[in-house]
């Protein structure tokens, strides 16, 4: 292998076939790395979507509970006022 073939990263597979020098073709393992990098993206990308809505659902729930931990606040103020008062 050159000092060219390498820096270019080219990887070749010889396999012997009856005593016979062949050169796999079909291994080309930065294509496959490609194609698992383009898809770890989309994963991640998914993932983060995912977060982002289940970041809204938690936002919503959160705003929820503290609404009604305000409301419910609010009555026992209210109900401590009403016994209070003679």
């Amino acid at each position: 292998m050159t000092h060219d073939e390498v820096d270019t990263g080219t990887v070749v597979i010889a396999k012997s076939n009856n005593n016979q020098s062949v050169v796999d073709k079909s291994a080309a393992p930065h294509k496959d790395f490609m194609k698992q990098s383009s898809s770890i993206t989309d994963i991640l990308s998914t993932i983060s979507r995912g977060n982002a809505a289940k970041e809204a659902v938690l936002k919503s729930q959160l705003m929820d509970m503290k609404k009604s931990a305000q409301s419910e606040s609010s009555e026992l103020d209210s109900d401590t006022q009403s016994i209070a008062k003679p």
